[in-house]
């Protein structure tokens, strides 16, 4: 298992395997590049758990019992946040986990989540799970706060399912309205005694009850942060396609067993439904091979047999082209996001990014083109044409 965790916009690539004593040695890489060519020795192929940035996501919870959890269902608990994030729900990916009456949610970006499933699929490991790096750090009891640092990075954690990154102008705030108890110890690890001390002074200044806040740092800058078990059924982790909420009771069970002697009885169904999804097999493999002779209409005999080969051989050879891709949509993405603007459609050819995006506006296509520019990027504007719910327009960026 190789732990990965992904760059802060043009930041480093992070990677460790939890070794035997259960801590955590994290490793630097300036690009993926670097990061397969130190790792292809020994892990490439395994299993990979990959961490994104916190700040990626946003997270809320909120009391509800279970009857109207039930009632509401996925959907209806997704709008619970309506009120309390800037995007739209219908663009947002929510994942919530329900327990003693509360309801966590994580939400995303869902145009983010499909650049982040896209680009995890280059990616020359296994990748089983992809969660806020937050849970990186150890689970806070009651009553305390964990804070860490792997790098440059800072992160924030005051229970199970909240964490955050560690801006000390803004931490104290977000704490003393999110934290349902008091803040009576904080943990460090992996950063100075100074900073702690700075943050314990600050919950101090805010706090309304006289407490004594005490603080704990373990270990310094140069030893390894405890490892945290990480489960790929964990209901913030994106790439997952159901979560088990709950243990299955003896009822289900036993449904389970009628189920499965009922459908043994009907082997002549089973039969005709096996027909019907191989010709449906067969469709789709035909509908791949002609997609990949578009593709690359140059190459020789493709069949069904050869085609995973083939493109496997592409992706090997289009590696460096797949990490500036990455890169540049990771910055582009952070701007987008920033000026809430919506991509239509994204692609990559010949080193240039060509988006089509959805602005109320065209002084809002100019106005985050301005954006780019200031990020270093060339950007070109094309036509800029009118819908019915503002405008589209095209740039392209390098």
């Amino acid at each position: 298992m190789i732990w990965i965790m992904l760059p802060e916009g043009l930041g480093t690539w992070l990677w460790c395997i939890p070794d035997v004593d259960q801590s955590q040695q994290w490793h630097t890489a300036s690009s993926l590049e670097q990061l397969i060519q130190d790792t292809k020795s020994v892990y490439l192929g395994q299993e990979a758990c990959v961490f994104f940035p916190t700040q990626q996501a946003q997270f809320f919870e909120q009391s509800l019992s279970r009857q109207q959890y039930k009632q509401l269902g996925k959907q209806g608990t997704a709008y619970l946040i309506e009120d309390m994030t800037i995007d739209p729900v219908d663009y947002l990916a929510v994942f919530d986990y329900f327990a003693h009456d509360r309801v966590y949610l994580m939400a995303m970006p869902q145009a983010l989540l499909a650049t982040y499933q896209q680009s995890l699929a280059l990616l020359p490991w296994n990748v089983r799970a992809l969660l806020p790096d937050f849970l990186l750090f150890p689970e806070p009891k009651a009553q305390q706060l964990i804070l860490g640092q792997i790098g440059d990075r800072k992160r924030v954690r005051w229970s199970t399912w909240r964490g955050w990154t560690w801006e000390q102008d803004e931490l104290i705030e977000l704490l003393m309205q999110s934290a349902d108890q008091p803040i009576r110890e904080i943990i460090g690890y992996g950063v100075e005694q100074a900073s702690i001390q700075t943050v314990v002074d600050q919950v101090l200044a805010h706090s309304t009850q006289n407490t004594d806040v005490v603080f704990t740092l373990q270990g310094d800058r140069t030893e390894g942060i405890p490892w945290v078990p990480v489960s790929f059924r964990h209901p913030f982790n994106v790439l997952r396609t159901s979560v088990q909420r709950q243990r299955l009771s003896g009822y289900w069970i036993a449904c389970g067993l009628i189920l499965t002697a009922a459908v043994a009885m009907q082997a002549l169904y089973d039969g005709l439904r096996w027909w019907k999804y191989q010709k449906l097999s067969d469709q789709t493999a035909q509908l791949v091979i002609n997609q990949y002779k578009q593709w690359f209409p140059d190459d020789g005999r493709i069949t069904e047999q050869n085609v995973k080969r083939h493109f496997k051989a592409k992706l090997q050879a289009n590696t460096p082209a797949d990490r500036q891709a990455l890169e540049l949509i990771s910055r582009v993405g952070a701007v987008m996001q920033q000026a809430n603007l919506i991509a239509q459609q994204i692609d990559y050819q010949a080193d240039t990014l060509n988006v089509r995006l959805l602005a109320k506006d065209a002084q809002a296509i100019n106005q985050v083109a301005e954006q780019f520019k200031q990020q270093g990027l060339s950007v070109t504007i094309g036509t800029i044409e009118p819908q019915a719910a503002g405008v589209v327009g095209q740039l392209q960026i390098q």
